[in-house]
């Protein structure tokens, strides 16, 4: 397990998923996750959970409402999210919904997420309930490989990376919640930024 993933914060943990594409459950092959719990002060490793069956896992967001970490499996499954207890790093269920996504944020003060597009630059808004409110055919499509996504109360940052195509061209791109484009701002990096977090500390 030493693929990097989609990660999130509750403020006091970063929980990063960490992916095997041929991992080996239950006597069969398929991509699954270890989630990484650390301690955002001291980077330490506090709990590693079991593999899980995320596939890639390519987005995260932590839920303050609920308390629970919501991960998107992204490839094949690209409709399911799953909930994972921050505390045993268990999967407590799997959500289906209506769209393919890659990626997933929330927002404690709206109660609501967005959730990127599988295959395309648009994104969603949905309720605490997974319902569809929104949607925005106004993502600002680029040449990199799009990754993962993050919100606070006010914008929508998206991440996307050129480590593929373009090298060295890393970069998140910013929205509202109108869905209106704000502007691109590039990450001084060469590696290949997978997830993007928004943590105060």
């Amino acid at each position: 397990f030493v693929v990097s993933q989609g990660a999130c914060s509750d403020g006091t943990y970063g929980y990063f998923a960490l992916c095997n594409p041929t991992a080996k459950i239950d006597g069969v092959f398929m991509e699954a996750a270890k989630i990484l719990k650390v301690d955002m002060a001291t980077w330490e490793t506090v709990a590693v959970s079991e593999p899980l069956r995320t596939c890639h896992s390519n987005g995260m967001c932590y839920n303050s409402k609920t308390n629970k970490l919501l991960v998107v499996h992204n490839k094949p499954e690209f409709q399911n999210i799953s909930i994972v207890n921050p505390d045993t790093l268990v999967v407590e269920k799997v959500v289906t919904i209506d769209r393919a996504i890659q990626s997933i944020g929330y927002s404690a003060a709206r109660d609501q997420y967005i959730v990127r597009m599988s295959g395309n630059w648009n994104f969603a808004i949905l309720d605490a309930d997974f319902n569809e409110v929104g949607y925005y055919e106004t993502g600002v499509r680029t040449p990199l490989s799009s990754q993962c996504m993050t919100c606070d109360d006010e914008y929508i940052y998206m991440l996307d990376s050129g480590v593929l195509k373009m090298p060295g061209t890393e970069c998140f791109t910013v929205y509202d919640w109108e869905g209106n484009y704000l502007g691109v701002y590039r990450i001084p990096s060469a590696q290949e930024s997978e997830a993007i977090i928004i943590h105060q500390g």
